[in-house]
């Protein structure tokens, strides 16, 4: 009997095996994973529906960095090898717990960068009158690693916010990570996250996420950023801005939403080249045609009044007012990389310091 039942057991059909007499496990089974499958696709239907609408429908073919070769990314290259995962062992999702067993990113480093300083004194002792430059709070910068490139953008781009609030404020230094002093890596910064979630912050978000994530390769974006910083108690503030490229035509020059100003004042239109005398970037304004597509000229070439410029009449005159500046009294940091659920959005982080 005992011989018999160990080959029982061995076989895999013990008394924890999820079998029933009248196949009502099976049946369980089989509606667990037609519910699954239906979770996956309505997913992929809502992700569609968000690329659409935020300007991101058109699917391009990619280059990958790895081989050089058109039709997939990096992530995807079949001549590479999948990078190792993080650690497998589960951190504990206690803040004290989290606080004695995380670990120290690699490339973090202790002091002030000095980047920002450098460029301060470069730039007073260069400026002009009437100019105006506004540089950003000190941060180090966290680049993708072996283990992480194609997944872990979005928690790098946590580790360089992390970085300049660390040095920002004593207060969030206190606050950030247990009090530990330091950016953590990866794998500790899921289960802070993991953490977050389990104090009620951005449930939703954890839905989307099947409530875990230490050692796995999920995408994040802003809203997990927002959800692990408010955690610690910073005011994290999201905004969302809706793309527009879906609506130019492939190959069409940059629309009058590409405009940026100068310190003067004068108004440089990003990728529009004159098709005249052929400078790129059109700065001042630009006179685009009504009746010829894609017909671009800059004031100089205007004025001329040559055939061909008449030809191609009438045009609009296309200078944008300037646009209020921002405050500077607050840090900023895009997330590159979204949830699966937003993944399409574009999205800027505000991380209030005191």
């Amino acid at each position: 009997m005992g011989a018999d039942e160990d080959d029982w057991m061995l076989a895999g059909f013990d008394d924890s095996s999820p079998y029933c007499d009248d196949g009502g496990g099976w049946e369980g089974q089989a509606e667990a994973e037609a519910e699954a499958a239906a979770r996956r696709h309505q997913e992929e239907s809502d992700f569609e529906a968000l690329r659409a609408k935020y300007g991101f429908s058109n699917k391009r073919p990619g280059r990958c960095h790895s081989c050089g070769e058109e039709g997939h990314w990096s992530s995807e290259c079949p001549r590479r090898g999948r990078a190792p995962l993080p650690p497998p062992a589960r951190l504990g999702l206690g803040a004290e717990c989290l606080a004695q067993q995380q670990r120290v990113e690699q490339q973090y480093r202790r002091g002030v960068p000095r980047l920002v300083q450098l460029l301060r004194g470069c730039l007073e002792s260069t400026a002009g009158p009437g100019y105006e430059a506004y540089l950003c709070c000190p941060l180090q910068h966290f680049g993708a690693g072996a283990s992480d490139r194609g997944w872990g953008c979005g928690w790098r781009n946590i580790q360089m916010l992390s970085s300049a609030l660390l040095l920002r404020s004593p207060q969030l230094r206190e606050a950030l990570y247990g009090g530990a002093g330091f950016v953590p890596d990866i794998g500790s910064m899921q289960a802070w996250l993991e953490a977050a979630w389990a104090g009620g912050f951005d449930l939703l978000g954890a839905d989307s996420l099947g409530g875990s994530i230490q050692g796995d390769r999920k995408w994040i974006g802003t809203t997990e950023a927002a959800a692990l910083l408010r955690s610690f108690g910073v005011k994290a503030q999201i905004v969302d801005f809706e793309g527009h490229g879906s609506e130019r035509g492939e190959g069409q020059q940059a629309a009058a939403g590409s405009i940026v100003r100068g310190p003067d004042g004068l108004a440089t239109h990003l990728g529009v080249e004159c098709d005249l005398c052929g400078t790129c970037p059109i700065r001042g304004v630009r006179h685009r045609s009504a009746s010829r597509p894609n017909f671009d000229l800059c004031a100089a070439c205007r004025g001329n009044g040559g055939p061909e410029v008449a030809a191609a009449a009438p045009y609009v005159e296309m200078d944008a007012a300037p646009q209020p500046a921002e405050p500077a009294a607050r840090a900023r940091v895009c997330c590159c990389g979204a949830s699966r659920r937003a993944r399409a959005q574009t999205a800027m982080l505000l991380a209030k310091v005191p």
